[in-house]
């Protein structure tokens, strides 16, 4: 191999270390997408409130959030559809489909007689 060879290979792996590994998304996993759920302390027509809150741990905003919710979020007050909107396959969509940058959470509050699981099934990396 000659000089030209190596260096071009050399820049190449120096290129792929800096970007940190150089994968799809910037690394991103479905895992980084983290939903907690806790009450508020508020009861509504007799249920507690619960307030949801998906934050996003990739450094790259991931869009087209879809969470599990058979039959949709169930609660006795209206829930904020911008935020998590029900579709058809038992799927939620949060924030509309639009980006979910680190450090700036999708909250939205129901009300219901106990917490609901939201487990996270599709996000986009758009790095």
């Amino acid at each position: 191999m000659g000089c030209t060879a190596k260096a071009a290979v050399l820049l190449f792996v120096a290129a792929v270390i800096s970007c940190g590994g150089a994968r799809a998304g910037g690394g991103c996993q479905l895992s980084d997408i983290r939903v907690s759920v806790a009450q508020t302390g508020k009861v509504v027509e007799g249920q507690p409130e619960y307030v949801v809150t998906v934050d996003n741990g990739c450094a790259c905003p991931q869009n087209g959030i879809r969470v599990s919710c058979p039959g949709g979020v169930q609660s006795v007050e209206p829930v904020d559809e911008s935020k998590i909107r029900a579709e058809d396959g038992g799927l939620c969509l949060i924030n509309d489909g639009m980006p979910v940058a680190k450090g700036s959470p999708v909250t939205f509050t129901y009300a219901w007689k106990e917490p609901q699981d939201f487990t996270v099934v599709q996000a986009t990396p758009r790095c």
